[in-house]
């Protein structure tokens, strides 16, 4: 038969994402980790093309990073509100200053996040707890 599950944390199965980074390294980082708690996620490499997927699928969450090119992450999160999304959306920048994590805010996102990820950090945000951080 199959082996018997070994979940240490709770898992959010079911729960989907969007991750919409540039960088495909940081993106299949990003998958992985996701996977690992039980997310299905996808991907957008421009904010272009993550506005368009939401429209055509929403996601339960929407990982998103800053520094994207043509239109920015925080103008593609604004516009995700403005839409009438209603998901959580999690900011991921390697920008630690407190202005970007005002920006990011501001423009609509759930929580701010900084590369290098602290996975448990991140765990506990993508499972729905956490503050605005």
């Amino acid at each position: 038969a199959g082996l018997p599950a070994q979940d240490t944390a709770p898992r959010r199965r079911g729960t989907t994402a969007l991750i919409v980074d540039d960088d495909p390294d940081v993106a299949a980082l990003l998958e992985v980790l996701l996977g690992d708690l039980g997310v299905v996620a996808r991907t957008a490499n421009t904010a272009a093309a993550a506005l368009a997927a939401v429209a055509e699928q929403a996601p339960d969450l929407v990982l998103v990073d800053v520094e994207l090119p043509g239109l920015s992450g925080n103008a593609a999160v604004y516009q995700l509100r403005s839409q009438g999304y209603k998901g959580r959306i999690v900011t991921v920048s390697a920008n630690a200053t407190e202005s970007a994590r005002a920006a990011a805010l501001a423009a609509g996102s759930d929580h701010y996040l900084t590369k290098p990820l602290d996975f448990g950090q991140f765990a506990r945000v993508v499972q729905g707890g956490g503050t605005v951080a």
